[in-house]
């Protein structure tokens, strides 16, 4: 959603992640995430509520024990009458690109912009650069467990000159590439099943892909 938003208005914001772990009570809050859930969530606010920006709602569930997700509260009560205030974010729909297809997920990246994917990243915890092989073999391969963001593809020309898609994950700059990890891209996309439904690309990656229709919330005078 920032990076539409961005897209849309020349602004970058800090988003609040943690209102919709919080709020979003069928999202599984630090269990992983939903994309379509958190959509939704933003969607069905009412303005003048909307997204919060983090210095607004800041994350608070780094600190919490045991991955307990925060209670969620309304922000908006914390002002008072003569302070105005409105949040900057509203969410009018979102687009999803057809499951486990490269070339749309390609096309959608190109004419577009970036996705919110779902993708099974258990097995990225010692990940610290290059391209991203699985072991397909692997049950965890293919356990749908997290979210994160889809932002380009490219190919690496070294020795192996692998093709790869770029992810944009939540686990710091500390981790992999900067905060970013590269997943193979191979000609024929690898498959699995994960409940019931199938699964392809490396860690599921072009598994479910979708982008928000984004418009900002202004501020109002009294």
């Amino acid at each position: 959603m920032e990076s539409y938003f961005a897209i849309q208005t020349g602004q970058l914001p800090v988003l609040s992640t943690q209102q919709i772990t919080s709020c979003d009570i069928n999202m599984m809050g630090c269990g992983g995430g939903d994309i379509s859930s958190a959509f939704d969530y933003v969607k069905n606010l009412k303005q003048p509520d909307g997204l919060n920006e983090e210095w607004v709602y800041p994350f608070t569930d780094f600190f919490s024990k045991n991955f307990e997700t925060a209670a969620c509260y309304n922000v908006t009560k914390k002002f008072t009458s003569n302070f105005f205030w409105y949040a900057k974010l509203g969410l009018d729909g979102y687009q999803a690109v057809t499951k486990n297809d490269a070339k749309a997920a390609m096309k959608g990246l190109a004419q577009n912009g970036p996705y919110s994917i779902s993708v099974a990243a258990s097995t990225w915890m010692d990940y610290e650069g290059g391209v991203f092989v699985q072991n397909n073999s692997n049950p965890a391969s293919w356990e749908i467990d997290h979210v994160v963001q889809l932002v380009g593809y490219g190919v690496d020309f070294g020795a192996d000159a692998k093709p790869y898609w770029i992810v944009r994950n939540s686990w710091g700059t500390t981790w992999g590439e900067d905060g970013f990890i590269r997943l193979w891209r191979p000609e024929h996309e690898p498959c699995g099943h994960f409940e019931g439904e199938k699964i392809c690309g490396t860690s599921g990656v072009i598994s479910d892909l979708k982008r928000p229709y984004v418009h900002e919330l202004k501020k109002k005078n009294p």
